[in-house]
């Protein structure tokens, strides 16, 4: 829930699995809205690494990799 929250307003456009690793492109109304969802990610035990952010008109689109948490 808290993950759903912290991302609302924020669209998944990709999403692709391997070895453990999810990688997503994320597109979202305003920078912060990246970072909430990777401070959330985070609280929650996973490893949530941002590989960059662009601006598209007035959006902006970019890359998250979020590894599962720790066992």
């Amino acid at each position: 829930e808290a993950i759903a929250a912290a991302g609302a307003g924020v669209r998944i456009e990709t999403l692709r699995y391997r070895d453990g690793v999810t990688d997503l492109t994320l597109d979202a109304g305003d920078m912060a809205a990246f970072d909430r969802l990777q401070q959330v990610a985070t609280q929650q035990g996973f490893q949530a690494t941002m590989q960059g952010v662009n601006q598209r008109d007035q959006r902006y689109q970019g890359r998250m990799q979020l590894r599962g948490p720790a066992s």
